[in-house]
């Protein structure tokens, strides 16, 4: 996996002609995903984090209430 560590392959032939194998590198974010529509509000959702967070850690106070 030399060419995933330097970021190309250089190949030899035996005529002694010379390829270099690059990556392509992708356009895209790997973050840059498509979001998934639920159905829910945005209250419906600070609703639940703020369950989560009451449930989870008794002692922390949010800042969003």
């Amino acid at each position: 996996m030399k060419g995933q560590q330097k970021g190309a392959v250089r190949i030899k032939r035996r005529n002694g002609s010379e390829l270099e194998i690059a990556p392509v590198r992708s356009q895209a974010s790997p973050l840059d995903v498509q979001g998934v529509d639920l159905g829910l509000t945005a209250e419906e959702i600070v609703s639940a984090i703020r369950e989560a967070r009451a449930a989870n850690q008794p002692w922390h106070s949010s800042p969003l209430t």
